[in-house]
């Protein structure tokens, strides 16, 4: 039996009805940065509408905590209805292409996974080429403002500013394609891109 805290007292009142076991609710600390960081990007929203991806996969940040975020709170933020489900694990969600149907995309320093590195590099490569400016990277700035959620977790939002280029998209193909032959199926959600990129799939013939 589960009792929430107000109600120990008729809990200890039952005596041997109940469990000597007690199972409190998870509490964060970080709600108020939390709050913040969904203020900016509903601020983002009003300014430039778009779709929010986010690159981490832990229970401190990850697409469900965001898109969630509403209902669990109480809250009436508008971008968590922005919120794209998230690429989190490689060879069940294959190459992360709502990334590049993104406007605004959320990255932590420290990288948050909750497997393996080589498990999840759907998470940690785009991440890297956020960070570093590199392939997809380059299509994106970062805006000055960081969230610092619990354990120091640092948040950065990083905003489309120009296209993304069918190089930068085979790029960060060729980086995957080290570890993960066509012959698995990561890159079939490649079909969902527009007409132009259809060079990069005829590149993994």
């Amino acid at each position: 039996m589960v009792i929430l805290p107000p109600l120990q007292g008729l809990a200890m009142a039952l005596g041997p009805l109940t469990s000597d076991t007690r199972y409190l609710p998870e509490v964060r600390d970080d709600l108020g940065e939390f709050a913040r960081l969904l203020a900016f990007l509903d601020a983002l929203e009003r300014r430039a509408p778009g779709q929010i991806s986010v690159l981490s996969s832990s229970g401190v940040l990850c697409d469900d905590v965001l898109r969630w975020a509403n209902r669990s709170r109480h809250w009436s933020y508008y971008s968590p209805g922005k919120i794209l489900p998230t690429a989190n694990v490689d060879l069940r969600d294959g190459f992360p292409v709502l990334l590049l149907m993104s406007r605004y995309i959320l990255v932590t320093v420290p990288p948050l996974i909750h497997l393996r590195p080589e498990d999840q590099r759907v998470i940690l490569f785009p991440r890297d080429s956020l960070l570093e400016g590199r392939d997809i990277g380059r299509a994106f700035s970062m805006h000055r403002v960081a969230f610092v959620l619990e354990g120091g977790v640092k948040v950065l939002v990083f905003e489309r500013t120009g296209p993304i280029e069918e190089e930068a998209v085979a790029a960060l193909v060729r980086r995957f394609r080290y570890f993960y032959p066509p012959e698995t199926g990561f890159y079939d959600r490649l079909r969902l891109l527009p007409e132009r990129f259809a060079p990069v799939l005829e590149g993994l013939r």
